[in-house]
């Protein structure tokens, strides 16, 4: 608490100082960007072209800017799919209503959400990639199927009952941070993810940020920082899936208004047999909900909950099998948000709740364990309005993680970190970043990471942007790392360090054309980390972590995208190169990084027109080493998709869809991880309809 209050010291010292040369003759303008239906445009562009002073509305499509007073103010408000307006305003303090006119295409448009800093995708000094989830049908319940794509690789254990977790440039899937709307949800435990319970319909996008990012986010973000955005669409629906292995589930999903308040409830009932493999089975059962309240013309308020419970088998490996082996997880995600505009910028307060109550039972290797954790974190996010060619975003937080397992035993650990992120600009299209966090605790020494980024974004030129960063990164040990204790001797290391990285990122994105038919973006990067934290044999069969490694990995990749106006086809294509290595002389040495492909390609096409959508997507992953100690590689991964989606006519409130399709069509038998066979030919359907209620819902 005592670090907690002087963050909150500082912070209102920076207040101060920035608004102490503030003068009477300013003017303060606000105001919300809607649809022609009243509905918020979240991180569309508001400029004032005389003054060069502009500002991006926040989630709720709330902005504020503070200008100086003239006879004539012109506003020009800008966002990917509507049309741009420019509105001429009085010199007066009038909070203001604007409405844009969405463009028409061919196909529906991608809104672009932004992202925990409330800026548009080309303005965050990190090369960022935005993944839709819900935009194209896929097998399974989760978001995983979603995520793996263009340069995103997401290993796979094998059926809806194996593990989904997120592969990193830098060889650990540790090191990629993953967020729920700004708050980290890697488990204290592990450092990972299980992206396979966590169900699709809840999550509208998700937005990548490719290299170091401790200094913008926090531990955990070596490799790239994933954030998941929480569906808001506020309508109804009900679904009935089927499949191949025993695959069958309903979901379902009711929004109402409740006075001026939004409410959605959800719930989810899925399982699926697995039986291509022995013991292999997945049964979900999940429920929640969201409640977004607006308190004033400027404030609002907003829930987000969702409870999960997953019992799946245990297959394990082909070389070790567990046909017995049995694992129970409970598991929720709590989430309250306040946002708003004020004389004094854009806030957003994040609080977030996590549990997880797992119970593992393996009885042929006499393993009955049960972990419990808990992470709770409160993140106060700070936009100032810009002052001259200074923008600050400010950002406190603090995070209590608790541990109670069986393996590890009763631990705490608490962490705060201050961060500021400023951005100058140089010239209109020119904008110079730089940001630092500090974090501390009373468990380990303070962290310090940094960035440094460049980004020029011209309009209406054959280069859209050109992007040049460079930083540092950091990863804390988990709990595992650090207390481990298992009946067979293999212990942790209390006295790890924690994992350093350094990144720099280069990328171009062209319009050739200088049309939008045709964007292509080439990126170059490098990712140098040490004290890598490692399992190694201290004695036969029995392991401890220690900091033993450097490494390095560096590449470069082409993304087109091809988007005729003439018919409604998008095709997108990807190729990446990358070569990694160990650099320490322990175990490893000289070899490429775990799970990072020499090559990669990636393709996909997507189809619209009228109530139709088809997609067909490709991927390629080279050949992949598995295991530093015997040297072992993972053959070439390839393989082709198929979805489509058939909307029906709206009857009354309710319109139909029907959506089918086939997963690795080739019936390729291959492993996406070492020792974990993958299912063959995947067939799925899913039968949904979407329910509006004009008296009591909002699509």
């Amino acid at each position: 608490m005592k670090t907690l209050r002087k963050f909150i010291s500082i912070f209102s010292l920076i207040v101060w100082l920035h608004y102490g040369t503030i003068h009477s003759n300013s003017l303060l303008i606000t105001g919300q960007v809607t649809d022609q239906t009243g509905r918020p445009i979240p991180y569309a562009e508001v400029f004032v072209p005389k003054e060069e002073i502009g500002t991006t509305t926040n989630r709720d499509g709330l902005f504020v800017l503070k200008i100086s007073k003239g006879e004539q103010i012109t506003l020009k408000i800008k966002h990917s799919a509507y049309n741009p307006l420019v509105l001429d305003l009085a010199d007066k303090n009038d909070f203001i209503t604007i409405k844009l006119k969405q463009k028409v295409y061919q196909f529906n448009p991608v809104t672009i959400e932004g992202n925990l800093y409330a800026k548009e995708k080309l303005s965050l000094p990190v090369s960022h990639q935005l993944i839709s989830i819900n935009d194209f049908p896929n097998s399974g319940n989760s978001i995983a199927e979603k995520l793996d794509r263009f340069g995103i690789q997401l290993k796979d254990y094998g059926g809806a009952a194996g593990l989904k977790t997120i592969a990193s440039p830098t060889g650990y899937g540790e090191h990629i941070l993953v967020m729920i709307e700004s708050i980290p949800l890697n488990s204290p435990q592990n450092g990972g993810v299980d992206f396979s319970v966590l169900p699709r319909e809840l999550f509208s996008h998700g937005e990548f940020y490719w290299g170091h990012g401790s200094s913008l986010y926090g531990s955990n973000a070596v490799g790239g920082t994933l954030n998941l955005m929480v569906n808001q669409k506020q309508s109804s629906s009900f679904s009935l899936s089927s499949g191949s292995f025993g695959e069958a589930g309903t979901s379902g999903k009711i929004s109402t208004m409740l006075g001026p308040a939004k409410i959605s409830l959800y719930g989810n009932n899925y399982k699926n047999q697995g039986n291509f493999r022995e013991n292999n089975h997945f049964y979900q059962t999940s429920f929640g909900g969201q409640v977004q309240l607006p308190l004033t013309q400027l404030w609002s308020l907003s829930f987000f909950t969702l409870n999960s419970n997953t019992e799946r088998g245990v297959s394990g490996s082909v070389q070790w099998p567990s046909p017995n082996a049995q694992k129970d997880n409970l598991q929720g995600i709590h989430l309250a948000s306040l946002r708003g505009i004020s004389y004094f910028g854009q806030t957003e307060i994040h609080i977030g709740t996590l549990s997880s109550d797992e119970h593992y039972v393996d009885p042929d290797w006499m393993t009955n364990t049960r972990h419990r954790t808990s992470s709770h974190q409160l993140r106060t996010i700070h936009r100032f309005p810009q002052w001259k060619i200074f923008r600050n975003t400010l950002t406190l937080e603090t995070v209590r993680h608790h541990i109670n397992s069986d393996d590890t035993g009763i631990h705490q650990r608490s962490r705060s970190a201050f961060g500021l992120l400023n951005q100058l600009t140089v010239q209109r299209y020119l904008s110079l970043f730089t940001c630092i966090r500090m974090d501390l605790s009373r468990e380990s020494k303070p962290v310090t990471s940094g960035s440094i980024a460049l980004i020029w974004k011209p309009e209406k030129r054959l280069i859209k942007s050109i992007l040049i960063n460079s930083g540092t990164s950091y990863r804390e040990p988990t709990f595992n790392e650090l207390y481990w204790q298992d009946p067979w001797g293999s212990t942790g290391n209390p006295d790890l360090k924690p994992e350093n990285g350094t990144s720099m990122d280069f990328a171009v994105r062209i319009d050739p054309l200088q049309s939008s038919a045709v964007e292509v973006e080439m990126r170059g990067y490098h990712f140098y980390t040490k004290n890598l934290i490692q399992w190694t044999e201290i004695e036969p069969l029995v392991y401890s972590p220690k900091n033993l490694s450097e490494s390095v990995s560096y590449g470069s990749s082409v993304k087109m995208i091809i988007s005729p106006r003439t018919i409604p086809v998008t095709l997108t294509i990807m190729t990446d190169q990358n070569k990694s290595r160990v650099l320490s002389k322990e175990d490893g040495y000289g070899k490429r990084l775990l799970y990072v492909p020499a090559v990669s390609h990636w393709a996909e096409i997507s189809y619209q027109f009228g109530s139709i959508k088809g997609n067909v997507s490709y991927r390629f992953l080279g050949k992949r080493l598995y295991s530093y100690n015997s040297g072992g590689i993972l053959n070439p991964y390839d393989r082709l998709d198929l979805s489509i989606r058939i909307g029906g006519p709206k009857l009354f409130w309710f319109r139909p869809n029907l959506d089918f399709g086939v997963r690795n069509l080739q019936d390729r038998k291959q492993e996406s991880v070492h020792g974990y066979p993958e299912p063959g030919r995947t067939y799925f359907a899913k039968i949904s309809t979407e329910i509006s209620n004009p008296k009591n819902s909002i699509e």
